[in-house]
């Protein structure tokens, strides 16, 4: 996971040096790194993953998704990612809750 927390922070990075052709790159190096470990789908209840841990998953997952859109969109070239392939649930922490270990 931290591969992938470690290139959405590269691609933000190369989009504060407008270098957007490289935030793309990267974003789509994340995005095919979360579909070979399988974050694209929910997991089942009987892996007992703790419930903040499901949660990053899931964020990590809905930020891949919407700066594919973005830089997709910004820089020109197509999104790699489609609506109809996503099986995970939406984020359902709210801002105010918190957990503590």
């Amino acid at each position: 996971m931290i591969h992938i927390e470690s290139l959405l922070l590269i691609a933000f990075f190369c989009q504060f040096l407008n270098r957007f052709h490289s935030a793309y790159l990267l974003i789509r190096n994340a995005l095919r790194l979360g579909l070979s470990i399988g974050l694209a789908y929910n997991i089942p209840q009987p892996q007992n993953l703790h419930p903040v841990a499901r949660e990053h998953r899931i964020r990590i997952w809905g930020t891949i998704y919407v700066l594919d859109r973005f830089w997709g969109s910004k820089s020109g070239f197509p999104v790699h990612l489609h609506h109809e392939d996503i099986h995970v649930d939406p984020s359902s922490i709210s801002a105010s809750e918190t957990y503590h270990d």
